[in-house]
């Protein structure tokens, strides 16, 4: 049974987005920066969070977040607000970024 198929799962929601670090030096720099994002965020258990390195350029990094809930609302505001707290806390900026839904 996928995810999608569960009973008790109503929504999926898939967000990639890429971020712009600004002043980053190292592929370590962009690490340490994006470590609050999976802190806050990837201990929620409805939550899962990937950043995939964006290759040499330390000032780029790719995140993937599942969201599952039982409410679509709330599985859209979940992503709206990650997206936001994302911009303030991470002193970065969201360049691109993609919700889908499955």
């Amino acid at each position: 049974m996928t995810p999608t198929q569960h009973p008790n799962t109503s929504a999926l929601l898939i967000v990639e987005f890429r971020l712009r670090l600004d002043g980053s030096q190292t592929t370590t720099e962009r690490t340490q920066r994006l470590a609050p994002l999976l802190r806050h965020w990837g201990k929620l258990p409805h939550i899962a969070i990937n950043e995939t390195s964006a290759g040499l350029d330390t000032e780029r990094a790719h995140c993937t977040i599942v969201i599952l809930n039982n409410d679509a609302g709330a599985a859209r505001k979940n992503a709206d607000d990650i997206l936001a707290w994302s911009e303030r806390n991470l002193n970065a900026w969201i360049e691109d970024f993609q919700i889908s839904t499955q």
